[in-house]
């Protein structure tokens, strides 16, 4: 449906024709060779800003004397996107005056006097952070690396600051809640609340912090002991309830030790300051660089595998509700090699490298990625980067839903990778989108011309909306390619540039000579100028429930799009998944069973495990189809007291054959059954456009078999037209897929999209007065239909289309027109017009639609048909069933219905009754519940489909009969004889061969029998009936049933003489029959139960028990012992 074809050869010579002559609008658009459809319905996870955090490698560079003269709304009207300033090595480790050093960072009147620890001195941290407070914003001090006089042995490490631990643990501890207790002073605990503090940039990096002998094992536990002494400072002094605390790993590449012995430590380790276990973090951060624009730093991990690393082992830990961002990253060099300033590049390659990042953070679940910088000075004044664009147009779509779009077509650039992310505000009737062209290579110069289109939307009021367009590249908000002209121009070469790259932003600090420096600060104004972010606003029309644009972008380029006064046409569907059964997933491995055992301390009464144990090739899953899935969330159950927890895989689709694992979740752990379980919820917030497809992979098998296991999944879908079995078919007329058939005078036109408002549109290669061209279409159930249809009004008049339906395809009746509402719109300047023709009322027989031309006319090309719409009544539901959920409760289910949006269940007393509807709301799902009937009562069922044409016939009937008392339901799985009341002694349990018999556990006797018989002995107070399964080896010897007594005290036995209802089940691998035993009705009285074993003399280890269900009434006293 979404094709797109281009004109024909002898077409064109004639369109060209019309162009000169002016009948067309004077722009012409080529075909786009990469469309991007974001489907409104489709909304995912909340986003959030990701660039919020700011870098200060050094506080006294931009924080202290330079910020004080600042103007307290410069970040909040320049970046508002930046909400926290990071303080690097904030609290020590050099000292102007030491060898080496060339700032101040040690906190001391007298850093050099070692006589004399406590002379502090905060000055200059308490005025950086009342700089940052005064512009709004939040400090995040990175204390750690110690100062110089605290050291025995003091050793200054590639970055300038002191590597070594402290001498005396204590005295840092004083040193850090002095430092504390002077900003509580300042500013006041209900302040530093909001604060963040960290302990060493890349704690397990050799150059930041190394133990006195430089091994790994004593760096390890210095680093652990610095960490549980300064939180325990800070707690002391601001309060743990005030502290947000945690420590920033490398992890992107190999450190001195594992990052990940620091995440044991914190959560299960005896802390080195207060003794107890564990220590407290509240978030965990990485780095991440690349090495150069699109090139991979090697040894190095990918993004989304550092954060994992990180979050993964915390998971492991049972740390949960942690924060995981990147405190430092980007790009660590040039293309020529030498480092970048603040790790970006001035070049348009930063932009769209940025967008690209902000969706993959939204995507991975990365909650920050800190920047350097956001202009030519760094902070304060210059022109802004493309990087800050990026951020500050990124930060419109912060609080808006996401959307991502589905990608067809290819790029026309080589290299090029075009995509995009949406961010809808329904409250504000607002969609953002970004869009960006990616390529790895920075000399790449195709643009791309994408086509962007927009579905289930409607303008909120009137006929259209507005939409804002900003651009970032060479030619938009960017002054690097007017720089790197001029500094061609002046001659210079790389030895014009001192230590750092001259692809940094920062042009000045990286020039090395001041004449230089001057020539740049003369052209700076007009720098100032090229790098402003403008944008152009225009109003579109919406045609029918689709908009599609076409923004063109250069190379590295972004086009960012606010479109407002916009309403989305639907909701998202949820289905809820309570793993009852298997009706609501699509398929699953066959070695997956229902537990409902121990539903009480679970809290679930029926949850899915794996069925034996499962030592591979590959893992058991459950797999769901829904169409347009947008999100997830899933919750399991682990025998956590007794293994580690293992996480579940979680896999999108499009097809169901090429699968991509979805890392970007987040989870919530619940201690279950006294602690001795744990719930985990993942959330998955936002999984891929068109993801028809979501596989769930259980985790390997660790302790325990039936660990863990699956107690439930929702899952939200969009459901929308863009789907082949909904109710509302769309034809966009880019091909004939849709079509039923169509005469041979039709061709596609597909010029002048854009000023159509329409990317391809159906027209005449004739305007014969004796010819008739006419599009069919056929769908059973039609109801509906809209026509779009473009007029060359300002050069000929109207004259409309024909419409006629049939319910055969060869009989047809015209639709009157008085049927038939129309409603124009000017479009091009008032010089076409949109006729757009709503055909409601549909004869109920209606299977085919045929839309005829007007004849003659002065142009083939006029007029044109560019959409049609068809809506089709649901079919009603099939396969409704209906069980009884205790005395007073009633579950339907049923298949749903191809196009329903919904349904409404109609319940009788009686099959002659009238039905009425007992759902307030439109049913979402396949399954209801009813609830407020009687104790005793049949009730009859049927359902109807709801969709946007109405409410289709009911289904067939289904009834049900409510029990006059609930049951409870006692399961033994024969594990051990915890359940069981008294066994004989001649019974052992059989654990071999669980895969063939599908039964990990059995009871068998341990010889051939001797009187009296072998049994096994229930206790359940009321008990109303059992199921009973056994195992037999029927291949060797004739089945010889068990035999069933039952007893009001367990002394007095009745022989059961209703004969059981029997069901068997052929264990075909190796010739066993499952024979399950159904006791209905048991006698009135019955509190015990006895199963005794045949008389046979046959294998002593046939038969063996399997399986005793029991059922009681609720109430019932269920001792069983």
């Amino acid at each position: 449906m979404k094709k797109r074809k281009a004109v024909s050869a002898i077409l064109s010579p004639l369109l060209l024709l019309s162009m000169v002559l002016g009948l067309f609008p004077g722009i012409s658009t080529a075909a786009a060779g990469v469309q991007l459809t974001f489907d409104l319905n489709a909304q995912g996870q909340t986003l959030t800003n990701k660039f919020y955090d700011l870098s200060a490698w050094d506080l006294n560079e931009h924080w202290t004397t330079e910020a004080d003269s600042k103007d307290a709304d410069y970040f909040s009207s320049r970046y508002p996107f930046i909400k926290r300033v990071q303080l690097m090595i904030a609290t020590g480790g050099c000292y102007i005056g030491y060898p080496g050093c060339n700032t101040n960072r040690d906190l001391f009147a007298d850093p050099s006097d070692k006589t004399k620890l406590n002379d502090y001195k905060f000055d200059s941290l308490i005025q950086a952070t009342s700089n940052i407070v005064k512009q709004g914003l939040k400090p995040y001090i990175v204390t750690g690396n110690v100062p110089i006089k605290l050291s025995s042995k003091p050793v200054l490490g590639p970055f300038q600051v002191n590597v070594r631990p402290p001498a005396d643990y204590e005295k840092y501890y004083n040193y850090i809640k002095a430092l504390g207790d002077a900003l509580v002073a300042k500013f006041g605990a209900e302040e530093l609340k909001s604060w963040q503090w960290g302990v060493v940039q890349e704690y397990e990096n050799r150059d930041m912090y190394l133990a006195d002998d430089e091994s790994s094992e004593s760096t390890r536990i210095a680093y652990f002991k610095l960490y549980d002494y300064t939180v325990a400072a800070l707690q002391d002094s601001i309060g743990s309830a005030n502290l947000t605390v945690g420590a920033h790993a490398m992890a992107v590449s190999p450190g001195l030790w594992s990052q990940l012995e620091f995440i044991d430590h914190v959560a299960k380790g005896k802390n080195y300051k207060t003794g107890k276990i564990g220590t407290q973090i509240d978030f965990l951060t990485g780095s991440y660089y690349d090495q150069k624009p699109g090139v991979g730093a090697p040894a190095s991990k990918s993004l989304e595998h550092t954060i994992n690393l990180l979050r993964s082992r915390a998971l492991q830990n049972g740390l949960t509700g942690l924060k995981f961002g990147i405190d430092e990253g980007r790009i660590l060099q040039g293309p020529d090699g030498k480092d970048l300033l603040s790790r970006v590049v001035g070049h348009s390659f930063q932009a769209a490298a940025d967008a690209r990042l902000f969706k993959q953070l939204q995507d991975w679940n990365v909650d920050w990625i800190s920047m350097w910088g956001m202009n030519t000075e760094g902070v304060w004044g210059g022109a802004d980067s493309v990087s800050a664009h990026i951020a500050n147009l990124s930060y419109k779509m912060v609080g808006g839903k996401q959307l991502n779009p589905v990608l067809t077509g290819a790029p026309a650039g080589t290299g090029n990778e075009v995509g995009g992310i949406g961010g809808f505000k329904a409250e504000e009737d607002k969609l953002h989108l970004m869009v960006y062209n990616y390529n790895a290579d920075m000399n790449a110069a195709a643009g791309e011309t994408p086509a962007i289109t927009i579905k289930n939307i409607a303008p909120a009021s009137g006929n259209t909306v507005t939409v804002k367009q900003w651009t970032v590249d060479d030619t938009h908000g960017n002054f690097w390619p007017a720089w790197w002209s001029d500094q061609a121009s002046r001659g210079l070469e790389d030895g014009s540039y001192n230590v750092w790259s001259k692809y940094s932003v920062e042009v000045p600090s990286a020039l090395k000579n001041e004449a230089d420096r001057e020539y740049w600060y003369s052209k700076e104004e007009g720098y100032k100028k090229r790098a402003e972010l403008t944008s152009t606003t225009r109003s579109v029309a919406v045609n029918g429930g689709s908009l599609t644009l076409y923004p063109s972008m250069g190379h590295h380029g972004v086009v960012f799009l606010e479109i407002t006064n916009v309403k989305s046409t639907g909701i998202a569907q949820i289905v809820t998944d309570d793993l009852n059964d298997w009706t609501r997933s699509y398929a699953h491995s066959d070695g997956l069973i229902f537990d409902t055992g121990n539903a009480a301390i679970l809290g679930d009464p029926s949850r899915v495990m794996r069925k034996a144990p499962f030592p591979g090739p590959g893992a058991e899953f459950v797999t769901y189809k829904y169409p347009n899935m947008v999100s997830l969330s899933a919750t399991a159950l682990f025998a956590s007291s007794n293994e580690t927890i293992s996480d579940y895989k979680f896999y999108a689709s499009a097809d169901g054959k090429k699968w991509t694992e979805q890392s970007g979740w987040k989870s919530q752990d619940t201690p279950i059954n006294d602690g001795l379980w744990t719930k985990r919820t993942y959330t998955l917030g936002s999984l891929p456009g068109g993801t028809q497809y979501v596989k769930i992979e259980f985790p390997a098998e660790a302790a325990y078999f039936y660990s863990p296991q699956f107690s439930q999944v929702q899952i939200a879908y969009a459901n929308t037209c863009a789907c082949s079995d909904n109710s509302v078919y769309v034809d966009d007329l880019n091909d004939w897929s849709v079509a039923h058939s169509h005469t041979a005078g039709l061709a596609f036109d597909t010029l002048n999209g854009e000023a159509l408002g329409d990317p391809s549109r159906v027209m005449r290669t004739d305007n014969g007065r004796n010819t008739t061209e006419s599009i069919t279409y056929r769908f059973e159930g039609m109801s509906a239909a809209s026509v779009s249809a473009l007029y060359a009004s300002g050069s000929e008049p109207i004259a409309d289309f024909k419409f006629f339906v049939s319910a055969d395809g060869s009989k047809w009746t015209e639709q009157a027109k008085k049927k038939t509402a129309i409603h124009d719109t000017p479009i091009s300047g008032k010089s076409w017009t949109q006729r757009l023709y709503t055909l409601a009322d549909l004869p109920s027989d209606t299977v085919y639609l045929k839309i005829e031309f007007p004849k003659g006319g002065k142009n083939s090309w006029n007029p044109q048909l560019g959409n049609v719409e068809i809506r089709v009544k649901a079919k009603p539901p099939t396969e409704l069933t209906a069980t009884e959920a205790g005395t007073t409760k009633t579950r339907l289910s049923w298949t749903a219905s191809s196009g329903a949006g919904g349904y409404n269940v109609y319940r009788a007393e009686s099959a002659n009754d009238a039905y009425k509807k007992v759902n307030d709301h439109a049913v979402s799902t396949t399954a209801f519940e009813d609830s407020g009937l009687k104790a005793g009562g049949t009730y009859y069922y049927k359902v109807t489909s709801l969709n946007s044409v109405g409410e289709s016939a009911p289904s067939a009937a289904a009834s049900v009969k409510t029990p006059l008392f609930d049951v409870v339901t006692l399961t033994d799985e024969l594990n051990d004889w915890s359940i069981a009341s008294s066994h004989s002694s001649g019974l052992q349990f059989d654990t071999q061969n669980a895969d063939a018999l599908g039964d990990p556990s059995r009871v068998m006797r341990k010889e051939t029998r001797t009187d009296p018989a072998e049994h096994v002995v229930y206790r359940m107070n009321g008990m109303t009936g059992a199921f009973v399964n056994g195992l037999f080896a029927s291949g060797a010897e004739p089945i010889s049933d068990f035999v069933f007594y039952v007893s009001p005290n367990g002394t007095d036995w009745t022989k059961l003489s209703k004969q059981a209802t029997i069901e068997d089940k052929p264990i075909t691998s190796v010739n066993w029959t499952d024979r399950k035993y159904a006791l209905n009705d048991l006698p009135s009285g019955t509190n015990y139960l006895k199963i005794e074993f045949p008389d046979v003399a046959g294998a002593f280890w046939n038969p063996q028990l399997s399986r005793v269900e029991l059922t009681a009434k609720a109430g019932a006293t269920t001792d069983m012992k």
